[in-house]
Parts: structure tokens; C-alpha cells; sequence
């Protein structure tokens, strides 16, 4: 139930940021971080799912990546700075958002409260407890690709956990 209680709690702030990053106020710096990420053209989409995926992307990546061309601070830094009555714990959790990881994993360990993941693009030693949501059917031997934020010290999926059909084994020959 804490599990449950600390994933609402992280997506209603997380939120904020993303309405936040969202405003006229970064109308400009959305229009360059745009051309940063799709390119100087439109991307082209095959499917609705696949432009929902590119854009839940490019949103996280703004948010807690891209640094603005002014100030040189993400969305999710410039938030916390022009909201100070924010409780210290949720502004140490929203900043630690900074060092989120985007990755592609391989399930080593599926447990009814969390999943133990091998971060296949990092070093071998590279592994995440997270902590596991109900929806999250993942199965060990998957690999799949997500981001990993850290709230109250524990790492959380943030957003779409996309699964690949193929095993680690069959892509990159382990």
C-alpha cells in the first residue's frame, strides 16, 4: 500500500512539472528542444501508439535531461527553484529525477513488491531494484526498455515500460 500511496504521490508531482515545462513560457525552448530530438523535420509515425511513445520521450527527456539554453537548468530544476514552499523531501525527489536512467533492461528477478533489472547498456554490474506496479506484467529473461526515476530512495518506473518481443540473447548475442 506505501508502494502504491509513494507512485501517486510521485505522478501527481511529476505532473506538475510536465504542465510547468508545458507553458508559454518554454514555447521557445520547447520549439529548439523539438528540433534537438525529432530533427529539422517532422517525424513521421507509422501508428498512434508509436507517436505516443516518441512523444512520452521527448516530454521525459525535456523535463529531466535537456538543460535550457538561458539558465542551463532542466524544467524539473527551474520548478523546484520557483516553487520554495514545496516540503524539502518532495523537492529532494523531484531534483533526483535529474539522474534518472533510460535504458534498456533484462528482468533478472520479478518479486511481488519489486523487479531486480540488468541495465544492458551499462556496465555489468549495473543492476536496479524497482519498486514493482500491479500493471507491470514483466516476466524474468524479459528485456525491456524504460526510464528509472528515484523517489524516497527507491527507483520507480516513469512512464511506458516498452517490452520487446526478443530476449536479450537474440539481440545482443548473451
Amino acid at each position: 500500500m506505501e508502494a502504491r500511496r509513494d507512485v501517486d504521490e510521485m505522478s501527481l508531482h511529476l505532473r506538475r512539472v510536465l504542465e510547468y515545462a508545458g507553458s508559454s513560457a518554454f514555447e521557445a525552448e520547447r520549439r529548439k528542444a523539438r528540433e534537438e530530438f525529432f530533427g529539422h523535420r517532422d517525424p513521421e509515425f507509422s501508428n498512434d501508439e508509436i507517436l505516443l511513445d516518441r512523444c512520452a520521450a521527448y516530454y521525459n527527456w525535456f523535463m529531466f535531461d535537456r538543460r535550457d539554453s538561458r539558465s542551463h537548468k532542466t524544467p524539473v530544476r527551474l520548478y523546484v527553484a520557483e516553487h520554495p514552499d514545496l516540503p524539502a523531501r518532495i523537492r529532494t525527489n523531484l531534483l533526483a529525477c535529474e539522474d534518472s536512467v533510460f535504458s534498456t533492461f533484462k528482468v533478472v528477478e520479478v518479486e511481488a513488491d519489486h523487479v531486480i533489472l540488468l541495465n544492458l547498456l551499462g556496465e555489468e554490474s549495473d543492476y536496479y531494484r524497482v519498486v514493482a506496479r500491479p500493471d507491470d506484467l514483466l516476466h524474468q529473461g524479459q528485456m525491456i526498455t524504460a526510464r528509472l526515476v528515484r523517489w524516497d530512495g527507491a527507483h520507480h518506473f516513469h512512464g511506458q515500460v516498452e517490452e520487446w518481443p526478443q530476449s536479450p540473447r537474440d539481440v545482443f548475442g548473451w
